[in-house]
């Protein structure tokens, strides 16, 4: 019996074993491989640059150094990779399975030491240069020089690092550099890494504003426009609306006639040539045309066509009104002395760190003046900083470059550094104007005692007297005072940003 026992219980146990086995097939079947289709990497190739090594091992390391593939394989696509004076250093090795491994330690041991990418990496933060236009290029090229540096375990909190990294900056950010520095005590490489980061995050955040403004400006402009030409006040039908479409075409398309005296391009009556009414008529007498309507082949007193004046009404051409410049005159001249004895004599005072708008109007149906941006600014030589003169500056940030006129450059007796000949296409104009200029450096100091220095185009002639309206830092707008004066300086896009408190605006 004990025998017939144990024999069953060996059966029992035998077969609760074999259950236990195939439930554990089941439960560990592995799935079937998906087959995932990633794109084609080429291989990193490497000329012998050690600034280059740790990018390419990397790449290479994950590619092929770590699949389980021959080493023989290995080692022909390593030497596909090399190049140059790599290639050069292994030259002399079998291509041979065993030689791997001695291969790839020679070139981690002649490239892969960080002593000696640092050393680049300083020199290179070292070669960096000091550029006023591209700054923003600059504080990037160092930030990634230190970024690599920091990777590579090195400490920069030191001062070598800092003073050398304000070697590399503007006289304008060492100013709000210093300035911040002296309220954020202690002083750190850190801080004024984050210092850069963010004038240089807060200057695109501007340029982006002003980028979206100027898209949104033409964008409703061109709405504007296009309902004007939708809109038809002359009929309701399609048909009508059809027929005064064409016609508004065919009329944006003609082109004007010129001026009948002198032949240029504005009106008759606007004819700065012939400005008198004996001139005027002389002129159509030698050119033989009539007095009234101002065409060819007959003369006034055989003229079919009824005129009348624009300016005084009376039967006559409105480019032969002997009243309209005698009654344009005294309306000049009676406005003028309204505003004296309104606003008063000019008197100079200190100006706020605000810019005013100013600007060179013309008489016109509208009695609204537009104005400028301009601020009266102290300007010296920067080599010779006893050579200095208060000048008004007018900011345009339509102009892409910064100009002085070559009087203001005389008299600082600025250096000129590069001589060209430049294509300046102004408003209104299809073709550029060229001319010759020079370009200057010049540093303006500002009212919160910050020098910005600027690099502008020498050119003859800027623009007319602006009229200029002075402010104090508290004013009424009863009290306001204003002069006539011509820019010597035209500040333009390049430039323009580096007179707003960026911190200001950025919070």
């Amino acid at each position: 019996m004990h025998k017939d026992e144990a024999d069953q219980n060996l059966m029992r146990l035998s077969k609760e074993l074999t259950n236990q086995q195939a439930k554990e097939e089941v439960k560990f079947t592995p799935s079937p491989n998906i087959n995932v289709n990633l794109p084609h990497l080429s291989l990193p190739t490497f000329d012998g640059n050690p600034r280059q090594w740790r990018q390419f091992w990397s790449s290479f390391n994950a590619a092929v150094h770590t699949q389980a593939i021959p080493e023989i394989q290995k080692l022909n696509y390593l030497y596909s990779c090399l190049k140059g004076k790599a290639l050069q250093a292994i030259s002399g090795y079998d291509i041979a399975p065993e030689n791997y491994e001695v291969i790839r330690k020679l070139l981690n041991e002649k490239y892969g030491d960080y002593s000696i990418v640092t050393t680049l990496l300083y020199n290179e933060l070292q070669s960096i240069e000091q550029n006023e236009r591209e700054w923003i290029g600059t504080i990037e090229n160092i930030e990634r020089v230190l970024r690599q540096l920091e990777a590579l375990g090195e400490s920069l909190e030191h001062s070598n690092i800092e003073i050398l990294i304000e070697s590399k900056l503007p006289l304008w950010i060492l100013n709000k550099i210093y300035k911040h520095k002296k309220k954020d005590m202690p002083w750190s490489i850190l801080k004024l890494r984050n210092f850069l980061t963010s004038l240089v995050n807060v200057n695109e955040q501007i340029r982006n504003c002003q980028h979206s403004l100027t898209q949104l400006n033409i964008k409703s402009t061109t709405t504007k426009q296009e309902q004007k030409q939708r809109y038809n006040p002359g009929g309701t039908s399609a048909l009508s609306t059809i027929k005064d479409n064409q016609n508004t075409s065919k009329i944006t398309t003609t082109k004007r006639r010129p001026c009948v005296f002198c032949n240029q391009d504005h009106w008759d009556s606007d004819c700065v040539n012939y400005t008198t009414l004996n001139a005027r008529l002389s002129r159509l007498k030698v050119l033989k045309k009539c007095t009234i309507c101002l065409r060819d082949s007959h003369k006034g007193q055989n003229c079919n066509v009824k005129k009348q004046c624009f300016y005084c009404k009376s039967s006559h051409n409105s480019a032969l009104c002997n009243k309209r410049n005698s009654l344009s005159l005294n309306n000049t001249m009676s406005q003028r002395n309204e505003e004296h004895e309104r606003i008063g004599p000019s008197k100079r005072k200190d100006c706020s760190t605000s810019l005013y708008n100013s600007t060179l109007t013309t008489q016109s149906k509208q009695t609204k003046e537009t104005l400028l941006l301009c601020k009266e600014i102290k300007v010296f030589n920067p080599s010779q900083p006893q050579l200095q003169q208060n000048t008004l500056a007018l900011f345009d940030i339509g102009s892409q470059l910064s100009f002085i006129s070559k009087k203001l450059s005389r008299q600082l007796k600025l250096t000129e550094i590069e001589t060209q000949i430049m294509r300046i296409a102004p408003f209104g104009m299809k073709e550029p104007k060229s001319c010759p200029t020079a370009r200057i450096q010049l540093n303006v100091l500002t009212t919160e005692s910050e020098i910005i220095q600027l690099q502008a185009n020498i050119i003859d002639y800027l623009t007319n007297e602006l009229q200029v309206v002075e402010t104090s830092n508290e004013f009424q707008i009863q009290n306001l005072t204003n002069y006539w004066k011509k820019p010597d300086v035209l500040i333009g896009a390049d430039y323009f940003f580096k007179f707003i408190n960026l911190e200001k605006l950025g919070n």
